[in-house]
């Protein structure tokens, strides 16, 4: 069963209920929306998946973090000394964009998930960065009984700096790229 929580933020609202009320309804609302947006970060963007009857599908997302601590710096050390800026926080904001095919040609399917993430840093802007990611397969078919999969997927992504070593140089970005071809055969 799905909850549903709608709030009126008309003019009346305001002249209804008192200053604390609506302040009651909005935070927690506000709090549920953060946890979501913390949970949905655990398991990263992903692309979106094409069911077996759809050809083409597109979707965009934006998601907003607040991080207290990015680099992971102990209380004891000045941020300014390692990092060039005075705060060890920021406002991260990551905007994604999908495109996803699955085409059909006899007994040969193809598919492909292109994706665009772009990481952008309030307070630590060298560490913006564009990743392109995507998945490609082809499902060949001689005959029903000698069939199989070549397929392809390349991601990028901005790695935790919780175990990062030598922080001398502020310009370092933690990016971690996986590159994975791989064929397989039924006979």
């Amino acid at each position: 069963m799905k909850k549903i929580l709608l709030i009126n933020l008309s003019p009346r609202c305001s002249r209804r209920l008192a200053y604390s009320r609506c302040l009651a309804l909005i935070v927690p609302l506000y709090f549920s929306l953060a946890a979501q947006h913390a949970t949905a970060q655990q398991g990263m963007l992903q692309p979106a998946k094409i069911l077996p009857g759809e050809l083409f599908k597109v979707s965009v997302g934006t998601t907003f973090t607040y991080d207290t601590n990015v680099f992971r710096l102990s209380s004891l050390i000045d941020p300014a000394a390692l990092t060039g800026q005075p705060t060890r926080s920021d406002q991260i904001i990551t905007t994604s964009v999908t495109l996803g095919v699955n085409k059909v040609y006899a007994m040969q399917r193809f598919e492909f998930n292109g994706s665009l993430i772009d990481n952008r840093y309030n307070n630590f802007d060298y560490l913006n960065f564009l990743g392109k990611n995507y998945t490609a397969a082809w499902h060949w078919y001689l005959t029903p009984y000698i069939h199989g999969r070549l397929s392809a997927s390349h991601s990028e992504a901005l790695n935790n700096f919780a175990n990062l070593t030598g922080l001398n140089n502020s310009t370092n970005r933690n990016l971690r790229t996986r590159d994975n071809f791989n064929f397989e055969g039924v006979f």
